[in-house]
């Protein structure tokens, strides 16, 4: 008895140091979104997401995003020049080699405490029990373009890109979703784009 006793507590103290830091601090005070440097963050963002070309022709800026994107990775899924507006998505396996390790180490300690229990019998081992860890399985990649002229004359067009990343684990419930901020991102696009545009312009 004082031996399954000691495998429980042991249990216990495990999953205990497992709770998440931000879990365990929920009085940490939170961020003011009224405050300047969210601003300030909101505005870099715009700036890195969005591109002035020097050309009035929309229509074929439009053109040679939408074949960016898809030179990219991405599936259209909707086009619509009059709107300036182009939508597409693309979807991608999510690694889980940390969430894997975490869930075999759960399911473990679940055992030990199930045989405790059981007085070292067969148990039946399952993983819908507290503590087992979702998996995140797949990642949906969704980006929307938008343009339209500036200048006095209109005769500029800017684009502006907005990436977002959704995640889904194994129980088909959202584990994550959130735009990507990461500037290589839109600078690769950006910079494939520009290119596209001036073999256009030079007819290459």
């Amino acid at each position: 008895m004082v031996r399954k006793f000691g495998i429980l507590f042991l249990v216990a103290t495990v999953l205990l140091g497992c709770v998440p830091a931000k879990q365990a601090r929920k009085d940490e005070p939170q961020p003011n979104p009224q405050a300047g440097p969210v601003v300030l963050d909101a505005l870099a963002k715009r700036q890195m997401q969005s591109r002035i070309f020097d050309t009035p022709d929309e229509k074929m800026v439009l053109t040679a995003a939408s074949a960016t994107l898809q030179d990219i990775g991405f599936n259209l899924d909707e086009s619509c020049s009059e709107l300036g507006l182009i939508t597409c998505s693309k979807n991608t396996d999510v690694e889980n080699g940390k969430k894997i390790a975490n869930n075999i180490g759960v399911t473990l300690l679940w055992t030990l405490a199930s045989v405790a229990l059981t007085g070292g019998h067969a148990a039946i081992v399952r993983t819908d029990l507290p503590g087992t860890v979702a998996l995140d399985k797949v990642q949906k990649v969704r980006a929307s373009l938008v343009s339209s002229p500036v200048g006095e004359k209109a005769d500029r067009i800017m684009v502006r890109l907005i990436v977002q990343r959704v995640v889904v684990d194994n129980n088909n419930e959202i584990s994550t979703a959130e735009t990507i901020t990461d500037p290589q991102i839109y600078q690769q696009f950006f910079d494939k784009l520009a290119q596209s545009l001036f073999l256009e312009a030079h007819g290459v």
